[in-house]
């Protein structure tokens, strides 16, 4: 009799844990503060594929960092950081790696330090966020 509660209050506690697992990961899929303050600044219409985006663009700017460090002594480096990134060097990045668009309008806006590029956890959270329609 006493192990049917046991059991019972483990099962409990498991689903329970999945569920604030669950709305954790939901939470961390949402924008922060700054980044809905951008989104809404420029209209975005689907702020999690937009943030998605920023991921991959994160990903690839952290990756370029190493790449052009260890092609500093290449003869060229814009063709050896060609080669080694598989010959897709990203768009938006900056020489420290933070993810940066410069504009005719605004100049160079730095995505990382105004705290609008995502983290790494909330890049691992939108993995597992369902999709915008």
């Amino acid at each position: 009799m006493e192990s049917n509660k046991s059991s019972g209050l483990t099962i409990l506690l498991v689903l329970l844990a999945f569920g604030g697992i669950g709305k954790l990961i939901s939470d961390l899929g949402k924008p922060t503060v700054e980044q809905q303050k951008f989104i809404d600044d420029y209209h975005y219409a689907r702020p999690r594929t937009w943030l998605k985006s920023l991921c991959e663009e994160k990903t690839a700017c952290e990756m370029y960092v190493d790449v052009r460090q260890q092609c500093a002594t290449a003869g060229s480096i814009s063709e050896c950081v060609k080669i080694k990134m598989n010959g897709s060097v990203p768009n938006f990045c900056g020489d420290d790696g933070h993810i940066v668009i410069n504009s005719l309008f605004t100049g160079r806006f730095d995505l990382t330090e105004k705290n609008i590029a995502p983290s790494s956890l909330q890049c691992f959270a939108l993995n597992f966020v369902e999709k915008e329609e």
